[in-house]
């Protein structure tokens, strides 16, 4: 913030970057981790059955 001119955009530009450029699949494994994790929790919480 208090640094040389431009240097907190040129720091900035690879996020500005992956948004802008269309890094979709990105995304696309962000989403699916989370859901990959959402379904393990789910099986850790689910009751097991005794024999």
């Amino acid at each position: 913030m208090y640094g040389k001119c431009g240097s907190t955009s040129l720091a900035a530009m690879p996020a500005g970057a992956i948004a802008f450029g269309g890094m979709d699949v990105l995304w696309y494994v962000v989403a699916g981790c989370t859901l990959l994790a959402a379904l393990l929790a789910v099986i850790r919480l689910w009751p097991r059955r005794e024999r």
